[in-house]
């Protein structure tokens, strides 16, 4: 049970249940402020998800460029596409 809770993110055993107690004690206007924060921090995270890091299934694509450029020249140009000084 604990190991699971740790994988959901949760530290403290318990949390979910007193978090869930601390919202029904506020007032209606409140529960709906904390809804529109989670809804918040769900729609940040899923822009962060699908933003994402740069994975390496092009791995291999640009070897015909390997005689006219290094691979650090390479490294400069992709982090400029990707705005990245």
């Amino acid at each position: 049970m604990k190991a699971a809770a740790k994988k959901a993110g949760n530290h403290k055993p318990g949390i979910k249940s007193d978090l869930l107690k601390s919202i029904r004690e506020l007032a209606p206007e409140d529960q709906r402020e904390v809804a529109d924060l989670v809804e918040f921090l769900q729609s940040k995270r899923k822009k962060r998800l699908k933003k994402g890091c740069m994975t390496f299934s092009w791995e291999g694509a640009l070897a015909h460029l390997k005689d006219q450029y290094s691979s650090v020249e390479l490294q400069h140009e992709l982090s400029k596409r990707w705005g990245k000084p």
